[in-house]
């Protein structure tokens, strides 16, 4: 798998990073960051070496939502983050020429595209336009068949960001575990998760529910 750690020029290159960015947001305001915290590793890493970095990602399941929150909270951890209210077009291709090297881009909520859902090759297409590398960095949308998850990686030199690979490490981890063993999980969505309990439970001698996840397993 190759890292971020793996590119050989950053100085004034535009990186596309697709980032966990579907935070919690009342009124407004980010009222959880933690996915953003766990985001800063990667964008630093790249922000400090030079590169112009450009993340993409959605919000809320609906595509209405907007990520300029996002963009205002993550500039409260990191500097020199903006946000451009679209994420395909001339116009932002202008907004990252203009971007100075190490500052960082935040685009709108991708899924305001039915393109992203749809895993539309011509809204990848644009997508990749934007950029000279690609970085994935949201593993928690890793299983998703959506452009900036599955087609973007396709047209351009595609990386591993730093996050991704401490979740792969751990899930490998989590694969060959020394007994006795206990797993816990939990989550919002059975749907989800269904496929990685049955392999807990093949490779635990106990597993815990937890989270909403309980809640189908108390109805049931």
């Amino acid at each position: 798998m190759r890292t971020i750690r793996d590119i050989r020029l950053f100085e004034n290159i535009p990186i596309l990073v697709r980032a966990a960015l579907n935070v919690p947001v009342e009124n407004g305001c980010v009222v959880n960051n933690y996915r953003l915290r766990r985001a800063v590793p990667t964008i630093r890493f790249l922000a400090e070496r030079g590169a112009k970095v450009v993340l993409i990602g959605h919000s809320g399941e609906k595509g209405t939502e907007t990520l300029e929150p996002v963009a205002r909270a993550l500039g409260e951890l990191i500097q020199d983050v903006s946000f451009f209210d679209e994420s395909i077009g001339e116009r932002v291709r202008a907004a990252i020429r203009d971007l100075s090297p190490g500052h960082v881009l935040v685009l709108e909520n991708l899924r305001r595209d039915r393109g992203e859902r749809g895993n539309d090759l011509a809204f990848a297409r644009e997508l990749a336009a934007l950029a000279d590398v690609f970085v994935q960095d949201s593993f928690d949308t890793c299983h998703r068949a959506h452009a900036s998850i599955v087609s973007i990686p396709e047209l351009l030199p595609s990386y591993a960001g730093l996050l991704l690979e401490e979740e792969i490490q751990g899930l490998l981890q989590a694969l060959t575990p020394t007994h006795p063993s206990l797993a816990v999980i939990g989550g919002a969505k059975f749907s989800t998760k269904e496929s990685v309990l049955a392999m807990l439970l093949e490779k635990y001698d106990k597993v815990f529910v937890g989270g909403a996840l309980a809640n189908d397993f108390l109805k049931a």
